[in-house]
């Protein structure tokens, strides 16, 4: 099934001039485009128009997600049993110990 063709208020047929720019300024921009996940003209577009351009979610490690996302579920179901009136479990500390060097790994890898 083909698109339907654009309203022509929504068409972008208008052109600006060019925009002259230093070779180091043309590197610069690309790069921020590229940290945006946005193409070079995306990127100019909402600058020129103030939208929102948030950097791209750098690459994440995802045995480390796993790994605290694991933890993070223990901690969890340790609190649901806290909260019904049961006691710690014996391994808390060790859980808890856990949870810091996972989130202390998560803050040195920059995710």
């Amino acid at each position: 099934m083909a698109r339907p063709p654009l309203r022509p208020e929504e068409r972008r047929d208008d052109r600006l001039p060019n925009l002259r720019v230093t070779a180091a300024e043309r590197v610069l921009i690309e790069e921020r485009a590229a940290a945006a996940g946005l193409t070079l003209v995306e990127y100019c577009r909402r600058a020129i128009f103030k939208s929102r351009i948030a950097p791209k979610r750098g690459t994440v490690d995802q045995a480390l997600l796993v790994e605290l996302n694991r933890v993070g579920v223990n901690l969890n179901q340790i609190a649901h049993k806290v909260n019904v009136g049961r006691n710690l479990p014996p391994d808390f500390p060790d859980v808890l110990a856990e949870v810091r060097a996972a989130v202390q790994k998560v803050l040195a890898h920059g995710s």
